[in-house]
């Protein structure tokens, strides 16, 4: 008995750890559309997107007359710490909004960022 207690609390800890280092899915960014462009928040790469070299912190700009992407930006870039999880150290945007000549953008972290819409 005491060893399958042992066992039953060795699988119990190896997958309560596993659970704990994982992220929740990172919320849809709503997209701002400013003058015919609308500006959305990719979270992960894709094929129409494999310039992105980390999860979180990209903005993209589309022409919706001409339904055409027109960029891909890096709003700001994620460094890794080598040995952990990539997934608990991405940090995505959580919103868009106008602001004059900008857009403010902020991150899970709280940080904010001036973005120019005029490129």
């Amino acid at each position: 008995m005491k060893n399958f207690s042992i066992f039953a609390f060795a699988v119990f800890f190896l997958f309560s750890t596993s659970a704990f280092a994982k992220r929740s899915a990172p919320k849809e960014v709503k997209p701002v559309t400013v003058n015919g462009i609308q500006y959305s928040v990719p979270h992960f790469a894709t094929k129409s997107r494999p310039t992105m070299k980390h999860a979180g912190g990209y903005l993209e700009a589309k022409d919706l007359k001409r339904k055409k992407v027109l960029w891909l930006s890096e709003v700001y870039s994620v460094s890794y710490v080598p040995g952990m999880e990539t997934d608990v150290q991405d940090v995505f945007i959580t919103s868009i909004v106008p602001e004059g000549k900008n857009l403010l953008i902020t991150d899970e972290k709280n940080r904010t960022y001036l973005y120019p819409l005029a490129r």
